[in-house]
């Protein structure tokens, strides 16, 4: 395979390889490359953990209507015969999932954010430093 960047990997590949594949200098990866690798990689992990939550919510409802229904019975385990138990149990921690789900879909928004003016420089070409940056841009360092 050849040297691929995260941005570079279309999305059907992007989750056959994972999140972490990509980032790491290894298996034809040459890993990120700058901030812009950093602002990709996020970008798809806000959405997935936006997906997560919603994921959540719905296997809640379906086990919850499906416990309604009678539909759901449990035949060994901890919740041998008790499907209210097991039910329960999983609801549960499934709100548990999708409240961290949704905490985690935020922190990540923030560094989405954070992260999206950024570029990479190259201090050997650029010799202006950061505070020279923000003083000509009017911001007064």
């Amino acid at each position: 395979m050849s040297q691929l960047r995260w941005g570079q990997l279309p999305p059907t590949r992007r989750g056959q390889f994972g999140l972490t594949l990509p980032t790491l200098p290894a298996n034809g990866f040459p890993g990120l490359s700058g901030p812009q690798d950093v602002y990709e990689v996020l970008a798809a992990l806000t959405g997935g953990a936006q997906g997560l939550a919603q994921l959540a919510f719905h296997l809640t409802e379906y086990l919850a209507r499906e416990l309604g229904a009678g539909r759901i019975g449990v035949n060994y385990g901890r919740y041998d015969g008790d499907p209210l138990g097991a039910t329960s149990e999983a609801v549960n921690a499934l709100t548990a999932a999708g409240g961290a789900a949704d905490h985690l879909q935020a922190a990540l928004s923030r560094v989405w954010s954070a992260t999206s003016g950024m570029a990479a420089r190259d201090p050997a070409t650029d010799s202006r430093d950061q505070d020279d940056d923000r003083a000509s841009d009017g911001d007064g360092g």
